[in-house]
């Protein structure tokens, strides 16, 4: 239970940036390379895991199954949702991308959220973890009010707070 605690504050830290230093600042760009924490330059290659008696990658992360299900959980739940604001969810699964990331874009119609098997494969990241993650990107575009301010590209986009709010306590 310890390990799963850290693995869950180590990924709402890491991945979520510390949005609440600045109201000014983005922890991440619409495409997920810029903001105010350092270029993230984590790279996890894709490669066949190794699993322990219990079926749990050894050195970490999560399995391709565990990621495409926590994936499907939220689709399942939110996609409705997102109908009914006008909107249409796609998310992105780019499992065999080593990235070590998320972003929420949108383009047209499509609401998007992206999310990278390198973040997956991270050794902390749990399935917990990984489902806050893609809360907390998907309330960029649910999460409501406070937005970032008007005259941004992604001004549609819930802040990083709220999408942490909306991540904890919603999703």
């Amino acid at each position: 239970m310890k390990q799963s605690v850290k693995a869950v504050l180590f990924s709402a830290v890491v991945v979520l940036g510390l949005g609440a230093l600045s109201s000014d600042a983005s922890a991440c760009s619409v495409d997920g390379k810029e903001g105010f924490l350092p270029k993230n330059n984590l790279y996890i290659p894709a490669r066949k895991q190794v699993l322990d008696r219990r079926g749990n990658p050894v050195g970490g992360g999560i399995t391709e199954a565990e990621f495409n299900g926590v994936i499907d959980a939220v689709e399942k739940i939110y996609a409705p949702v997102i109908k009914k604001m006008g909107g249409n969810l796609k998310i992105q699964r780019n499992w065999t991308d080593g990235t070590v990331n998320a972003y929420a874009s949108r383009q047209g119609s499509d609401w998007i959220v992206a999310m990278f098997g390198g973040l997956a494969r991270h050794k902390e990241t749990t399935i917990d973890g990984f489902m806050l993650v893609v809360c907390h990107e998907l309330g960029h575009h649910i999460g409501g009010a406070p937005k970032y301010k008007p005259g941004r590209t992604d001004e549609w986009a819930s802040n990083e707070g709220e999408s942490d709010y909306f991540a904890t306590l919603k999703c």
